[in-house]
């Protein structure tokens, strides 16, 4: 049965390993939201998603709580998806929600300012990743869909419905493509999206394997 992570952890884990976090390195720094790169926490010389989940002061508070503070130290650091591929060697879900608990801490901390608990709201957003399967079965009553091979061969919508067919692939780059055609299979429009990034084939299978 397959186990249904919370969406928001999946998509945090995406923009991390893509590098579309919006810390001052990566993106602030380089679009002009910001004139420096230092680490709005711990002022630490560049503000990375690997310093912001991993290294800052908030960060390492929830990471010394925990069994992994050993592994962490001698990780790779130069990126996050690099580090990513290195933590899927065990517990993997429960070290993407302290990573994902880490940039939420790191955001609370700076735009809110509040005193909290870093480790008490840690060890929640893990019991929320490994309760969120039990949840979706006991309250909609529902697994996640199993999906199959796509056809091999296309056949036209219903009267009065237009069909969209969508395919991506990734590699050095990742695509996207979409198109659309009427219920007499006429051609509506088509698109293809091509983007450079850091997210790798390999790390999206096990992503898929592992939390799905």
């Amino acid at each position: 049965m397959a186990l249904q992570r919370p969406p928001k952890l999946k998509h945090f884990l995406w923009r991390a390993c893509k590098g579309f976090l919006a810390v001052k390195e990566r993106r602030l720094f380089y679009r002009h939201v910001v004139s420096e790169k230092s680490c709005s926490i711990c002022s630490s010389l560049d503000e990375t998603i690997i310093h912001s989940t991993f290294k800052c002061a908030t960060a390492k508070e929830i990471w010394a709580a925990s069994s992994f503070m050993a592994q962490i130290n001698v990780a790779p650091a130069r990126s996050f998806v690099e580090r990513f591929m290195w933590i899927l060697k065990n517990e993997l879900v429960t070290k993407a929600a302290l990573a994902w608990a880490s940039w939420y801490c790191r955001n609370k901390h700076i735009f809110e300012q509040d005193g909290f608990n870093v480790v008490e709201v840690a060890k929640s957003w893990v019991d929320l990743a490994y309760e969120s399967n039990a949840y979706a079965i006991k309250v909609i009553n529902r697994t996640a869909p199993t999906v199959g091979p796509s056809p091999s061969s296309w056949s036209c919508p219903s009267a009065g419905t237009v069909k969209v067919n969508c395919d991506a692939y990734l590699g050095a780059k990742t695509g996207l493509g979409v198109v659309i055609k009427s219920e007499h299979g006429h051609l509506l429009g088509a698109a293809i999206r091509e983007e450079y990034g850091g997210w790798n084939v390999e790390a999206t299978r096990q992503l898929h394997v592992d939390l799905d």
